[in-house]
């Protein structure tokens, strides 16, 4: 009976679209992405599920924000957008992440490291990688 219910649970997740995976939470993103051979997968408010190709490890991230401001503004808003939100904040208490997460575009740049290099080649900048699921592009 066990293993019944273990392969339709499987049929469930590899069959399921992007937005359906996170409707069973975060872990059921996390391994499809995984069953893709991909190393983690994420999913936004409105469930929907981003792979990325390197491992994150969104706590210590997390943690890592409310200081992100000893640094700078700059580091505040790349410190959120390594979370996955969209800007930062410098205050009273640190950086403070916005609570609008990045768009899908942006996400999509960093499912995979290629993307991200792609992108930054057609604006004829040299080098493209991701800082999070940030996309960023140097001469």
């Amino acid at each position: 009976m066990l293993l019944k219910q273990v392969l339709i649970l499987g049929v469930v997740l590899c069959c399921a679209n992007a937005i359906s995976r996170c409707s069973f939470g975060g872990w059921a993103c996390r391994g499809f992405c995984s069953y893709d051979g991909l190393v983690t997968g994420m999913c936004t408010p409105d469930y929907t599920c981003h792979c990325a190709t390197e491992y994150l490890n969104i706590t210590r991230l997390q943690e890592q924000v409310p200081r992100a401001c000893e640094v700078g503004i700059t580091q505040c808003n790349t410190a959120c957008k390594q979370i996955g939100k969209d800007h930062g904040v410098c205050g009273g208490n640190g950086c403070t992440c916005s609570d609008e997460w990045l768009s899908d575009a942006a996400f999509r740049l960093c499912e995979d490291e290629d993307k991200c290099e792609d992108y930054c080649y057609g604006l004829n900048e040299q080098v493209g990688n991701c800082e999070g699921w940030n996309c960023v592009c140097h001469k």
